[in-house]
């Protein structure tokens, strides 16, 4: 499951990069847009589920984190992951309702979950830097003769063999302890070859195809609608998973439109002060509402 989680982050990393490289559009506007695509699912899940933000962490990973220099300050160097994380303890901080970890830090799993995938975001945006290099490189190599394609072909596919059954055999197999030590230095092997709605994807299968015994717990099990058919039952919640992650990336992309207009500046601004204004006003009623007694 962790090596599927990196591809998230390895392909937001790739997607961002992509795009600012070859649009260079670097306006208010787009950041904006892009800050609605990660957290509009995120933070919709969280205020109709009741749950803390921090269990969709890759959401706030790309809030943010800032840069491979910093990510080395704070992921290697004892000590500091506390004093930068403290102040933001209300936004991460996770209270796991397991009785087995309820005396853990509140910061304790936002440590874990961000350490496991610290890097891989980055290795999505080398990879989208060389890539129209490779793509070049490719269609060349369907033009070359035969003998040189195949050649080419088969030692790439060795290679990547090779170093995929070394993976498997020396960090895959490792205990789980032992692998978190190593996946965020070797994710990116795997996910090399493993290779739209990365996001959606990813928080939907907490809640359309894994589920959990508690409120606000990690889902750990399969969603279960036939229990006596387990692949039938795989292939059903697969199905419903993929299909409302699809749903709720085109539904996010449509509001992002609306909402954040690139074009338009006095329109991007008007809509998020009502933003703001809304949120407050929601807020507040609930607030209000919660202290209400009850009949």
């Amino acid at each position: 499951m962790y090596v599927f989680i990196a591809c998230y982050v390895w392909m937001t990393g790739f997607g961002n990069f992509s795009y600012y490289y070859k649009k260079k559009d670097f306006s208010i506007a787009r950041f904006a847009q892009m800050m609605w695509r990660v957290n509009f699912f995120a933070i919709s899940s969280c205020i109709v589920l009741d749950n803390d933000y921090m269990l969709y962490y890759i959401a706030p990973m790309h809030l943010l984190l800032c840069c491979f220099l910093t990510v080395i300050l704070i992921w290697e160097i004892p000590g500091v992951f506390e004093i930068v994380w403290a102040p933001l303890t209300f936004l991460i901080g996770y209270k796991n309702p397991e009785p087995s970890k309820v005396n853990l830090p509140l910061l304790h799993e936002w440590h874990f979950r961000s350490g496991l995938d610290r890097y891989i975001w980055i290795i999505g945006m080398i990879y989208a830097y060389f890539h129209p290099n490779v793509e070049r490189w490719m269609e060349k190599l369907e033009e070359s003769e035969i003998k040189v394609r195949v050649l080419i072909k088969g030692t790439i596919v060795t290679i990547s063999v090779m170093i995929g059954h070394l993976w498997y055999e020396y960090i895959y197999k490792l205990d789980k302890h032992t692998y978190n030590k190593y996946h965020p230095y070797t994710s990116w092997i795997p996910i090399t070859w493993l290779g739209k709605i990365t996001m959606e994807s990813y928080i939907s299968q907490f809640h359309f195809w894994l589920r959990s015994t508690i409120p606000n717990g990690q889902p750990k099990l399969l969603l279960s609608f036939l229990p006596n058919y387990p692949l039938l039952n795989f292939l059903l919640t697969t199905t419903i998973f993929l299909s409302i992650s699809y749903r709720v990336f085109k539904l996010t992309n449509i509001l992002k439109e609306a909402f954040i207009p690139i074009r338009d500046s006095k329109c991007l601004y008007q809509n998020f002060i009502a933003g703001i204004a809304n949120l407050a006003y929601l807020y507040c009623s609930s607030f209000i509402f919660q202290k209400l007694p009850t009949v």
